[in-house]
């Protein structure tokens, strides 16, 4: 009867440790989801500023344009997506 006392204290004590170390282990989880982290090229207003700049909010709307938009600009690309061409002979690059 005495080795059941024994084994039964022990089995307790081992579901003892392995509930404390699974609260541990959630808690740490729960701190590494609480941080954001944002891209640097993003602004956020609060609600005074939006009002001083008097900026609206709408609603998308489908228009149709009856005529076509003239418009100048610059397109760039990322860094990554850059390249560029030199060739001893003249050509095409299609691609």
């Amino acid at each position: 009867m005495k080795k059941y006392q024994i084994l039964l204290s022990i089995m307790l004590f081992g579901i003892v440790i392995a509930t404390i170390s699974c609260k541990d282990q959630k808690a740490a989880n729960a701190e590494n989801q609480e941080e954001e982290i944002l891209p640097e090229d993003i602004v956020e207003l609060r609600a005074d500023q939006i009002e001083l700049a008097n900026i609206e909010l709408g609603h998308f709307e489908l228009k149709s344009l009856g005529q076509t938009l003239k418009v100048s600009g610059v397109v760039t690309v990322a860094p990554q997506n850059f390249a560029t061409v030199c060739m001893p002979l003249g050509g095409f690059v299609k691609n």
